[in-house]
């Protein structure tokens, strides 16, 4: 088990394990609107996505995002 943060080439990979996880939600939005949204999930500091890798295969994803504040 190897558990990390996405890599780039990744993306279609989780996005088959979030089509995998909820077969009956809508349908993803098009590959355009994925793309942005891919791209700014990658650029924005303290938005990751953990990922959890066994044999080779995503089986799990955890999107973490970190909040700046002042009380410690």
């Amino acid at each position: 088990m190897e558990i990390r943060e996405i890599k780039s080439s990744e993306k279609e990979m989780l996005l088959h394990l979030y089509r995998y996880l909820h077969e009956t939600d809508v349908a993803l939005p098009d590959r355009e609107a994925i793309g942005r949204t891919w791209r700014q999930v990658q650029d924005t500091n303290g938005h990751l996505i953990q990922t959890c890798f066994t044999g080779g295969h995503l089986v799990s994803s955890c999107v973490i995002t970190i909040v700046p504040n002042f009380t410690r």
